[in-house]
């Protein structure tokens, strides 16, 4: 085990540097985040089954790009568990930031824009 940990370093993203976190939302914000993208993601699952048949596919556009969300803030929860020494989530953290980036295009991660955690466009959207 010792030897894959030793190597996960080599396996971040080489742009992804710690001192990159200073442009993202705090770790309390990044950890309500996460936790409202579960919530809302169950209840579009149970709505999905609930509503009328024709509207199926677009809860699962919904849960799909609420998924998609997840893994950004997920990512950036991981990247948040450093203490400075130890890390405590289940990757390194600039693996996590390397995967953030990813998900989020360069531009948004330089500028530490970080996209809504859930579709926002659910939002005031009724029929």
């Amino acid at each position: 085990m010792l030897p894959l940990l030793l190597a996960v370093p080599a396996l971040c993203e080489p742009r992804a540097d710690q001192a990159d976190l200073a442009r993202f939302p705090a770790r309390e914000d990044v950890a309500a985040a996460v936790e409202f993208n579960r919530a809302w993601r169950s209840n579009l699952e149970w709505w999905q089954h609930l509503d009328r048949p024709d509207r199926w596919q677009l809860y699962a556009d919904a849960i799909a790009e609420s998924e998609r969300l997840y893994w950004c803030w997920y990512w950036l929860h991981e990247a948040r568990s450093w203490d400075g020494e130890d890390w405590y989530g289940e990757c390194h953290p600039l693996f996590a930031l390397g995967e953030l980036r990813r998900l989020i295009g360069d531009e948004a991660y330089e500028a530490g824009r970080m996209p809504p955690c859930v579709p926002l466009e659910w939002f005031g959207a009724s029929e």
